[in-house]
């Protein structure tokens, strides 16, 4: 019976060892490896030289223009457009206020001034509410 009590610790133990984390793993729990910090040496030639390098061998390619130093289409290319066709950014003057914009621009007015005066009533009210509650 001890025996059978000490083989079911044993393996109950080696189950536990077996599911925790190893302690000897390169990467993190995704299985990346781990990030490297940036060398910036202070050197700009050797640094850029670097970072070309680095770019270069990106197996996914997703950086790979920037590389060229030269834009993907000329400045004349760049500077041809309709004159009549506005910029994206373009904004225009602002149209004039509608009936309803002054209607509430001055119920803005009406309700800020409207709160001030309740407030200083209630305030008044809560101040001379204990002596009149004497009466």
């Amino acid at each position: 019976m001890r025996v059978e009590v000490v083989v079911v610790l044993v393996v109950a133990l080696a189950g536990f060892a077996a599911c925790g984390p190893t302690s000897l793993r390169s990467g993190d729990e995704w299985g990346e490896p781990p990030a490297k910090e940036p060398m910036i040496t202070g050197d700009n030639a050797r640094d850029e030289a670097r970072w070309r390098r680095e770019l270069a061998s990106d197996p996914w390619g997703d950086d790979g223009e920037l590389l060229t130093d030269d834009p993907p289409k000329s400045a004349a290319e760049y500077e041809e457009r309709d004159e009549d066709i506005p910029p994206l950014d373009f904004v225009g003057p602002p149209e004039p206020p509608s009936r309803w914009d002054n209607m509430q621009k001055g119920g803005t007015k009406f309700g800020k001034v409207f709160f001030s005066l309740m407030t200083v009533l209630v305030t008044l009210g809560m101040m001379a509410a204990p002596y009149l509650m004497m009466i």
